[in-house]
């Protein structure tokens, strides 16, 4: 049956409607975007593109010249983007518009760098030499930190809570008053989306000279199931861990005996946050996505303009998170 020229005009205004409303849907899905109509009742976030980041996976904030920056530092262990430089192993960033500042290194140069601390005034970066070996560059110096003892009490930590092949992945690292840091995710090797098949997440500590000193039990969710998100960053504020969520948005503040103790929710387009330090003279929490990518991964090639997320803490950390039970 032939419609009628005003069934055919009111279609096309309910295609066109609906076309819209898809539109809408999948910008407020964009990683970075803060949509003004999206219900939001928590601390004030603030959204800014690092114009010249692809991928950050570790976070750190440095002063050069009285200005406060972001350093990100790039994965990437082989770049293949034709006709571009390839960008510097650390960028430093703007947190006002995301402008460049500058960087060091080359990426690629020590292979596969998921991680960025600060170390007095030196920017530290662990990458692996080995299957499971793990170093820690530090100016001229590098630290042995995960040798096959450690992997050997990692293994004996998780006997029994998980089942089947694990592989230890340490994507965050900090540096505390006398000693580093490692965050160690349990996972399935050769799995097709690592981060997913995360089974457990334990802190483990080192002095300043590498040496191993303390392990913390898996942590556990305050109804004692494991916590699986999967383990991409890391602060140390006092004796707590400061994690970010990569598939769940929020961060949780964990404690040695593997408890989580406060957790703070988060808009939900902050996600795989590989890299997070807290300001305590700002009050500020800043918060870096892995990559621009789409919703769900960073796999659909380079993109830059890596969001950078920060939030506002009046009452602090400690204070301005929420007690869990």
């Amino acid at each position: 049956m032939a419609l009628s020229r005003s069934s055919r005009s009111l279609l096309c205004l309910f295609l066109i409607l609906g076309l819209a409303a898809l539109g809408f849907w999948w910008w407020d899905r964009t990683p970075g975007a803060i949509p003004e109509e999206e219900p939001w009742d928590g601390p004030d976030v603030r959204s800014v593109s690092l114009t010249a980041v692809s991928n950050a996976s570790g976070l750190e904030l440095v002063t050069r010249e009285g200005t406060l920056l972001v350093a990100t530092v790039d994965e990437v262990d082989e770049w293949t983007v034709p006709n571009r430089q390839p960008p510097p192993l650390i960028t430093f960033s703007s947190i006002e518009d995301g402008q460049p500042a500058g960087g060091q290194g080359k990426v690629a140069s020590h292979g596969e760098v998921e991680a960025l601390a600060l170390r007095e005034d030196r920017l530290v970066f662990p990458f692996k030499t080995g299957i499971q070996t793990v170093v820690i560059q530090d100016g001229d110096e590098t630290l042995v930190l995960v040798d096959d003892a450690v992997i050997a009490r990692l293994r004996d930590a998780v006997r029994g809570l998980v089942s089947g092949p694990t592989f230890f992945e340490f994507e965050g690292l900090a540096w505390r008053s006398d000693g580093w840091e490692l965050l160690c995710a349990v996972v399935r090797p050769d799995a097709r989306d690592t981060p997913a098949s995360t089974m457990a997440v334990l802190r483990v500590g080192f002095d300043e000279n590498g040496a191993f000193r303390q392990l913390s039990p898996p942590i556990e969710e305050s109804d004692g199931e494991l916590y699986t998100d999967y383990a991409a960053g890391l602060d140390v504020v006092g004796d707590w861990a400061v994690i970010p969520g990569f598939f769940r948005s929020r961060v949780v503040l964990v404690d040695w005996q593997g408890q989580i103790r406060s957790e703070l929710r988060l808009p939900r387009f902050v996600d795989r946050v590989e890299g997070i330090r807290w300001a305590a003279d700002r009050n500020e929490l800043f918060l870096v996505r892995e990559c621009v990518g789409d919703v769900g991964s960073c796999r659909d090639g380079v993109h830059f303009g890596v969001p950078l997320w920060i939030v506002s803490l009046p009452e602090g950390l400690v204070d301005g998170l929420r007690a869990v039970p």
